[in-house]
Parts: structure tokens; C-alpha cells; sequence
């Protein structure tokens, strides 16, 4: 290869990593507004599973199933976490989001430019897959991203390939290790050999066969497979028309729209003398990828623990949705790419719709590094969102970090509660640990409200066990003097013996 060759070739790659960095910081300005803190990223599995088996495990972590399949890909930055200090953790588990949001917008890239040459009408095509309806679950998750791995392992495998080179192997086994999406690869790569009789077999089917027999011995091995099935064909019914309604709450404007939409999607198409649906359409990339989306909605709500008909794509269960869509909307874009004015029109619908229908999951302040600290001095577990009624409670077991003492100290002790529920506390640390000794607690969600001196009021939430013996919270304040409230708690019915106020930056 000669100079101007590698020359052509690093220009190539320049411009499409660039182009993939905009669509990334375009995604994040219009969907949150950079609204996010990293003290809250850590969700459900992040903690209490993979962070601290990685502790726990090591390098065995990477190959321990979960719930009856392997997450390769979030252990692995899992793993990596392990050799920073704990405080960093979340830096590396946003990076490993952050990579994986990376993939995603790179393939959606690559399988639309050598077949949609406007480039506004493609960038259309990403923003749509960045922002249908969802409940923001899948987003600043490690745990979440293995849904948008599995889109990226189905159009690596069918599309043109965006990966040419011999490390696009590795990549395939990593992303077929993460998560079960690998099993229905291969029923749709099948069906494809046989329908049209190819005699190939390629190392990335070898590859996927491998993998799925992997993930095939855990599932078999784990109780998942005896989920509780929804066998009601109404539940069913619904699901599906939720599915092509974009799981839309029932708003008359919502139906219009979406009417409006599939109308001039179909109608358009008909006039253009362009397929729809067509059994020999079967052979292309994104018919496909729609298939294998199908798939994976289907075998997600077999597997459900709750019922069909409360599934949404902008509630329980999104991430459920997410590929489904994806592989919609890339088939939606190479088929409307061949209307004229018409596809402009249909994309500003769904983008209405979408917008519409767009939620941001809610994320409680966690207050890790003060939980850090608090851990340090005090044997307590350090908890992350969501801060659900759910056994066990989704934390980071500190005993396994192997933090080392930290210099805090008592200040306040309230042994005699009474009806006294608010208590001043002072102190110039920034750093604040109660701990609330309680008798006959139930369980579930229990919140305490911080009130400082500059007019500042925010609500403490997180998740208790049945039967616990403390209720501790830890807290970042901003001014020297708050009023710390259990009033509600205590009005509650719980039973509060003792107070504890813990200066943590003593």
C-alpha cells in the first residue's frame, strides 16, 4: 500500500470518529442537557453484582454468570475498576457506557452511509435511534449497555462490515458473551443458510455457535428458565400493539400521530412502488436485523418476572424495546430513503412522537464519596440507585473493598428520641453520616430530609431489608449548619430508639 493509500486511509477514520464523537456529544446535550452527576451513575447490578464479585472473584468475575447468562462486557470494566481506588470506580464504569454508546452510533453510521447518501436524512436515522421512547434506564448504565451491544453485534454480523480486520473476531466474542442476543443470532443466520442454501460456513457463524452454547449451558443451568410465562393471548395482543404503537400512553394526539405516521409510511411506499414487506426481502442486512430485534422482544417478555401487559417502552421493561426499535428504525431509514419529500415529513412525525413519549428515569442523590467515607469508619453497605422496594437492594458491599480507616468521629447521639424529630447538627466538614437505630422495621424504601442553613432542602432515600436494625444515610452539605428531619420516617410507625450524627470529615 502505498503512502497516499494510508494517507486516504487515515483520513477515513479521522472523519469517522469524529463524526460519531458529534453524534455522541449532540446525544448527550439534547437528551440530558449534561443534567447528570457522576456521583449517580452506579444502577442495580453495578454494585451488587458486578463490583463486588469482581472484588470478590478477581479475574474469575469475568466468566461468573449472572441470573443465568454471562455479561462479559460490564465485567470486564468491572474487573478493570478494581485497580483504582473506589472513589474512581464510576469513571470507569462511564467509560464502559460511554464506549458502548460509541459502538452503537459508529455501526448505525456505517450501515447507512454507502445507502443513504444525504447526510441530513442520516443523521436523522441516529438521532431517532438515540432518542425513541424509553424510560432512560438503558442510558448511563454499564449494566443497560448490553442492550446496545446486542444491536451492534447483530448489524456487525449482517450489515457491510464496519469491522474488516482480523480483531473484529474478539470484538464478536466479547459482545456474544454479553448477554444471550447470540442464541437468536444464530436461529436467524440458520434460517438464512437455509432458505438460500449457502454453503459457507464463516468463522463468525463459528464464532456465534460457540458462544450461544455457551450461554445456552448457563441458562439451562440457572432457574430462569422456569420465569413465570404469561400465557394470556389478550396480554400478548396488547404487547405487540404496544410495540408498533411505540408503547404510547393512551393520548388521543399520541394515536393521531402515530396513525399519521404509518399511514404516510405505507401510502408513500405504495405510490413509490417501494416494498414494504416482501419474502425475498428476507436476504437484506436491515430485514434482518428487524427480524433478530423481534427475536429478542419476544424472548425478553417470556422471561419477564412481571406481567406482559405492564411492559412500555417508556416504562417497566424498556430495554426491552431498545433493539427492536433500533433495527425498526435503520429498516425504516433505508426504506424511506427512497421516497423524496415524503421521508422528511415521516421523520419529523416520529421525532414528535418520540419526543413526546421521551421520559428520564428518576435517579436519587446517592452521595457515594460520603458513603465511601461513612464506609470507612462505620461497617455499612453503600448503596446506588434505584432505591426500589426489591431484595437485596442494589449496593456495593464495603467489607469487600478494603478501605482503609478513615478519621471520623461521633458528635451527636440522641439515645431518648421522644417526639423530638429534628435535629441541628454543625460542623465545618462537608461530610455527614447518621445512623438510625430502629426496632420491628418492616422493610422497604425509608427516607429522612436535610434542611440547611442557605434554604436548601433534599430528601435522603434508600433501601432497608425487613428486620433491619439501622437505618444509616450519608450526606454531602454545602453549608455548616442543616437540620437533619426523620419526622415523616418516625410518623411512618417506625420505632426509633436512637440517633447517631457522625462527622465524617473529622
Amino acid at each position: 500500500m502505498n503512502f497516499c493509500d494510508n494517507k486516504n486511509k487515515k483520513r477515513f477514520y479521522i472523519n469517522n470518529i469524529a463524526l460519531a464523537l458529534v453524534y455522541f456529544f449532540v446525544f448527550l446535550m439534547l437528551r440530558y442537557q449534561f443534567n447528570i452527576e457522576l456521583s449517580d451513575f452506579l444502577w442495580a447490578e453495578d454494585g451488587s453484582v458486578f463490583i463486588n464479585e469482581a472484588y470478590k472473584y478477581g479475574i474469575k468475575s469475568l466468566i461468573t454468570p449472572y441470573y443465568g447468562y454471562l455479561h462479559l462486557y460490564p465485567r470486564i470494566f468491572a474487573y478493570i475498576s478494581t485497580y483504582f481506588d473506589v472513589k474512581f470506580v464510576q469513571v470507569v464504569f462511564v467509560l464502559g457506557w460511554s464506549v458502548s454508546v460509541f459502538a452503537l452510533i459508529y455501526v448505525s453510521i456505517k450501515c447507512l452511509e454507502n445507502k443513504i447518501s444525504n447526510n441530513l436524512f442520516r443523521f436523522l436515522i441516529v438521532f431517532l435511534i438515540l432518542i425513541q421512547p424509553s424510560s432512560g434506564e438503558i442510558f448511563f448504565t454499564l449494566t443497560n449497555s448490553q442492550w446496545m451491544l446486542g444491536f451492534v453485534l447483530v448489524a456487525i454480523l449482517f450489515f457491510d462490515p464496519p469491522i474488516k480486520n482480523f480483531y473484529k473476531y474478539p470484538i464478536i466474542a466479547t459482545l456474544s458473551l454479553t448477554g444471550p442476543f447470540c442464541i437468536f443470532v444464530v436461529a436467524v443466520m440458520i434460517l438464512d443458510m437455509i432458505r438460500y442454501k449457502c454453503k459457507r460456513i464463516k468463522i463468525e457463524f463459528i464464532i456465534l455457535i460457540v458462544c450461544s452454547l455457551v450461554q445456552l449451558f448457563y441458562i439451562e443451568s440457572s432457574n430462569r428458565l422456569g420465569a413465570r410465562i404469561d400465557n394470556s393471548a389478550f396480554d400478548w395482543s396488547v404487547a405487540f400493539v404496544r410495540l408498533m404503537m411505540f408503547g404510547i400512553k393512551y393520548n388521543l394526539v399520541c394515536f393521531i400521530m402515530i396513525g399519521l405516521f404509518w399511514s404516510v409510511f405505507v401510502v408513500s411506499c405504495k405510490i413509490r412502488k417501494i416494498d414494504l414487506i416482501n419474502c425475498n426481502d428476507f436476504n437484506t442486512p436491515e430485514a434482518k436485523l428487524v427480524l433478530s430485534g423481534f427475536l429478542f422482544f419476544v424472548a425478553s417478555l417470556l422471561m419477564s418476572s412481571d406481567p406482559i401487559v405492564l411492559l412500555s417502552s417508556t416504562g417497566p421493561g424498556s430495554r426491552y424495546y431498545w433493539i427492536s426499535y433500533s433495527g425498526f428504525i435503520i429498516y425504516f431509514g433505508l426504506r424511506a430513503n427512497c421516497l423524496r419529500f415524503e421521508k422528511y415529513i415521516l421523520a419529523t412525525i416520529l421525532i414528535a412522537v418520540f419526543a413526546i413519549q421521551g421520559q428520564t428515569i428518576v435517579k436519587e442523590k446517592m452521595y457515594f464519596d460520603s458513603y465511601i467515607k461513612f464506609a470507612s469508619c462505620v461497617d455499612i453497605k453503600i448503596p446506588i440507585n434505584p432505591a426500589i422496594n426489591k431484595y437485596p437492594g442494589w449496593h456495593v458491599d464495603s467489607s469487600l473493598l478494603g478501605i482503609k480507616n478513615h478519621n471520623c468521629g461521633r458528635v451527636s447521639v440522641y439515645d431518648d428520641v421522644g417526639k423530638k424529630y429534628d435535629f441541628k447538627f454543625s460542623s465545618k466538614g462537608n461530610s455527614l453520616g447518621i445512623i438510625i437505630n430502629v426496632k420491628d422495621y418492616s422493610g422497604g424504601v425509608a427516607a429522612i430530609s436535610i434542611n440547611e442553613a442557605d434554604g436548601k432542602c433534599v430528601s435522603l432515600k434508600r433501601y432497608f431489608n425487613p428486620l433491619s436494625s439501622e437505618l444509616y444515610f450519608a450526606y454531602t452539605k454545602s453549608t455548616e449548619d442543616i437540620i437533619v428531619t426523620v419526622r415523616d420516617l418516625a410518623n411512618g410507625g417506625v420505632n426509633i430508639s436512637s440517633i447517631k450524627l457522625y462527622d465524617l470529615d473529622k
